[in-house]
């Protein structure tokens, strides 16, 4: 028998396990905005261990759902699905040691955008990262890891860089924006009620409250949404 409709069915209704964990420890904004940009015109948080854990964990118990585990087609489909999450998963392990299912916390993004140029971006990560990592993915890159103070920084050689800060953030961005934030002198922006960045930061946490799905699957919205002059990202639920 050929896989048909009734089997694609039946392997989304499966999927209704897919959705948000509660995060014992969630990020304090203070946290998230700390190496930020005050003046970013997108700003957008994810927050991974609501993410990520719980719904590898939906993924990787398919093949073992009443529903799939019936028709040895969607078996198979469904195995190849996680492979190809695993794929980059061993891969990340191998080369660095960091497993993005249960190392990863949660990381925010700011960008400026520049009429006619790229946009001007950092990336800030936290989790259980450390400078051995960069030592480690030096040798893939064959760039150079440099010390500044008690952190560590990669120039990729395109403008852009990684870096290790001494309390184990990953930043990762243009050049000057990662070395400014390295520097002993660096302080955190002024983030008071109603700038950009604090707005945005915390509109994506209340909006993640939306994407919770149990049950059924539904559809899920993804929009721009100008708030205190950035454009911020909201994902919620189509009810």
């Amino acid at each position: 028998m050929s896989f048909g409709i009734v089997e694609l069915i039946s392997l989304l209704l499966s999927l209704g396990g897919f959705g948000l964990s509660p995060n014992p420890k969630p990020p304090t904004v203070d946290a998230s905005l700390e190496y930020g940009l005050v003046d970013a015109d997108v700003v957008a948080h994810f927050d991974a261990v609501s993410v990520i854990p719980g719904n590898y964990k939906v993924l990787s118990d398919l093949p073992n759902q009443p529903s799939i585990k019936s028709n040895p087609e969607l078996v198979k489909m469904a195995r190849q699905l996680i492979n190809e999450v695993e794929g980059p998963r061993g891969i990340a392990k191998s080369i660095v040691g960091f497993d993005p299912v249960t190392d990863l916390s949660d990381l925010t993004v700011f960008a400026t955008i520049v009429p006619h140029s790229p946009p001007t971006f950092i990336v800030v990560a936290h989790g259980k990262f450390e400078s051995a990592m960069l030592d480690k993915f030096s040798k893939v890159t064959g760039k150079q890891v440099a010390k500044v103070g008690a952190a560590s920084l990669l120039e990729m050689g395109d403008g852009n860089a990684v870096a290790i800060t001494k309390s184990g953030a990953l930043l990762a961005g243009a050049v000057s924006l990662v070395k400014e934030r390295l520097a002993d002198t660096w302080k955190a922006p002024s983030h008071a009620p109603g700038t950009s960045s604090v707005a945005g930061l915390l509109f994506l946490r209340a909006s993640s409250a939306l994407f919770r799905i149990s049950g059924i699957a539904r559809s899920i919205v993804i929009e721009f949404v100008p708030i205190a002059g950035s454009l911020m990202l909201r994902i919620s639920s189509a009810l």
